[in-house]
């Protein structure tokens, strides 16, 4: 009897696994539709505070086709996007983007960047959305170089912490790591690895006030370009040791996500035979690789990741495929293994990319990118967003 109702019990686990199986292989990203004031215009990033709250950021042309980039902000509230009346700094011949947000709640995001002002150079760019307005907030620059800033993670409203790097004026690329504390921005030191030629921080997660993990790539002496990883404990920053997969040219880490203070995962790229993805998980103290799914691996990249929990976790990017287009890639991870999830494209894209994802929850995610159509003899890129399921 024992061992009938064990059997049993088991046969029963084993057909609703098999459901769940079925039912996960149904669900799929489904296209949003955005509006475009001008073209081309990009989405670089997102954050959800909450599943019905989501803000994209980029940049998109003045008027069509122009030369000159403004800042574009969009807003998910449930059931539309909108576009967002976002200050733009600069003015006549100047350009200003934004490559980075962060919503901490569903009435307050920082989104950075960057803008150039002719003739002094480029300087770095922050905003600020308070529930209703964009507002521009003063940024220091290291003095006599051109800096930039990726990416930025809020833990809560008034602190938050932003990346990116800056040229010097002899060509060197060092890190920039900037801090929203007490209501001013001020620079952070973030060291370069021994014997680094260029150092740059690419992504930040900050899962608390006191606790950020940042990722990025360096380039040594003989010109080979690594994973950088550094964390910060509320004190000072510093660099952690993260392996390079077996047989790698290169490789490099383009976005992070950290569920808690002790758990975080990092994606991006490496050359071996062609570009193949990267994943690395941070637990206990040590960074350690995890493998990833490669549909066409040649040209596969994960630019964002997003872990709603330690347990589970969204990475998308791009890959080029059989027939030579570039195309989307999503893949999850459940806490075993890292699996493909389908992707549409665009009707009529001849290009389609995710560069940005947030998971509010472990069932919901928003990724956002952007997208090439042919329709009247002009490469027109628009911005894509998705959501899963």
């Amino acid at each position: 009897m024992k061992r009938f109702a064990i059997g049993g019990m088991l046969l029963m686990v084993m057909s609703l696994l098999a459901v769940g199986q079925a039912q996960a292989s149904t669900l799929k990203w489904v296209i949003q539709s955005t509006p475009n004031l001008h073209q081309p215009a990009f989405f670089l990033a997102s954050s959800c505070p909450s599943t019905t709250a989501c803000t994209a950021v980029g940049w998109n042309r003045a008027t069509d086709h122009s030369e000159l980039q403004v800042p574009l902000a969009e807003r998910w509230n449930g059931s539309s996007w909108s576009v967002q009346a976002v200050p733009n700094p600069v003015a006549d011949e100047n350009d200003a983007e934004l490559q980075g947000v962060s919503c901490p709640s569903i009435t307050s995001c920082t989104a950075v960047g960057t803008m150039d002002v002719d003739p002094l150079g480029q300087f770095t760019l922050t905003e600020y959305w308070d529930g209703s307005t964009w507002a521009v907030q003063t940024t220091p620059n290291p003095s006599g170089t051109e800096p930039q800033l990726t990416a930025v993670s809020c833990a809560s409203a008034g602190v938050c912490t932003a990346v990116g790097s800056y040229t010097d004026g002899a060509g060197v690329v060092s890190n920039l790591v900037e801090r929203w504390s007490g209501g001013t921005w001020s620079i952070q030191s973030a060291p370069a690895p021994a014997g680094a030629e260029a150092s740059m921080l690419a992504s930040v997660s900050c899962a608390s006030i006191t606790a950020c993990i940042a990722v990025g790539k360096y380039t040594n002496g003989a010109g080979l370009v690594s994973t950088l990883v550094e964390g910060w404990s509320g004190g000072t920053w510093s660099i952690q040791s993260a392996p390079p997969p077996a047989g790698a040219t290169s490789s490099m880490l383009n976005g992070v996500s950290c569920a808690s203070t002790s758990v975080c995962t990092a994606v991006g790229n490496y050359n071996h035979a062609g570009v193949t993805t990267l994943a690395e998980h941070w637990s206990r103290g040590v960074w350690s690789i995890e493998p990833t799914m490669n549909p066409v691996p040649k040209s596969d990249r994960l630019y964002a990741v997003s872990c709603a929990s330690t347990s589970v976790c969204t990475a998308v990017g791009s890959y080029t495929n059989a027939a030579g287009a570039m195309v989307t890639l999503a893949e999850r991870w459940g806490g075993g293994s890292w699996a493909l999830q389908t992707s549409p494209n665009p009707s009529g894209s001849t290009t389609a990319q995710f560069a940005g994802v947030s998971c509010p929850s472990t069932t919901l995610c928003t990724g956002v990118g952007s997208f090439y159509s042919y329709p009247t003899g002009y490469f027109w890129n628009h911005t894509l967003a998705e959501r899963y399921p």
